[in-house]
């Protein structure tokens, strides 16, 4: 049989499969519409709960060439979108002529480092040429910066930031943190973001969500393996993703099973 990478296949490419959070995103998909996303979003939540891709739909929304504000889910298909497909999840750096993706744990991401990031962010982006542009072309004039697990910047890196959050409205920032450290961010920088809070599944979206991808990869249930997986697992979209492979080599989902491997 066939090994399927279920996180792979369960990358979020689109609003509507995101599970759960119905308020966040609403707020999150009327700031894309309405063009109001400086000078910046902060994705705040616990490990696991979307936040990574929350913050890389947004720009996938915000550069797509067929975006609307009556139609804000990216097309998947144009150039833009094309870009977004080759960045792998938390792998430290990417980078386009207008976005800059930044996996801040990396060790050596120091504040050298940020600086030479900017600069070169804007020696690409201010004085390239229009055809170099990847996004669309109602963008070509701005910036996004997104900088995954911010709260592990040191503190001189963060000044660093709240001078371009305060100076340069060309730039969008879109930050993720933790919320067991969403601290370390900083109130300055908090102040001047707006923030989406990313929220664990409730037991009920976790059964749903889990039931579906059941049903996807053709995984023998019983409802009580979902219900014990779905609690065993904390509403955390990433675990309940990452534990249900073993069961597509064709071990039934049910609660003994579900204890037997995974516990």
């Amino acid at each position: 049989m066939e090994k399927v990478d279920l996180l792979q296949k369960y990358r979020v490419k689109r609003f509507d499969q995101i599970h759960g959070n119905k308020e966040s995103l609403t707020l999150l998909k009327y700031l894309i519409a309405n063009d109001n996303l400086s000078p910046g979003i902060l994705f705040d939540g616990d490990y696991g709960t979307c936040k990574t891709c929350g913050g890389r739909l947004t720009a996938r929304s915000y550069f797509c060439h067929n975006t609307t504000p009556e139609q804000i889910e990216p097309c998947n298909q144009c150039p833009s979108c094309a870009f977004f497909d080759t960045i792998k999840t938390e792998t430290g750096l990417a980078y386009n002529t207008n976005y800059i993706e930044v996996f801040c744990p990396d060790h050596y991401m120091d504040i050298k480092f940020f600086r030479k990031l900017f600069d070169r962010l804007y020696g690409c982006g201010r004085y390239r040429h229009g055809s170099d542009f990847f996004g669309s072309p109602k963008r070509i004039n701005t910036f996004v910066v997104f900088l995954n697990e911010f709260q592990r910047t040191d503190p001189s890196t963060r000044d660093l930031f709240l001078n371009k959050l305060e100076d340069d409205p060309s730039v969008i920032f879109l930050l993720t943190a933790s919320t067991a450290d969403g601290a370390k961010v900083g109130r300055d920088i908090r102040d001047r973001l707006t923030t989406i809070k990313m929220n664990p599944l409730t037991l009920e979206e976790s059964i749903y969500f889990i039931k579906e991808i059941c049903v996807n990869e053709h995984i023998e249930w019983e409802q009580d393996g979902i219900t014990e997986l779905a609690e065993m697992s904390r509403g955390i979209p990433r675990k309940i993703i990452s534990s249900l492979k073993i069961f597509t080599s064709g071990i039934n989902l049910s609660a003994g099973n579900v204890n037997k491997f995974l516990m």
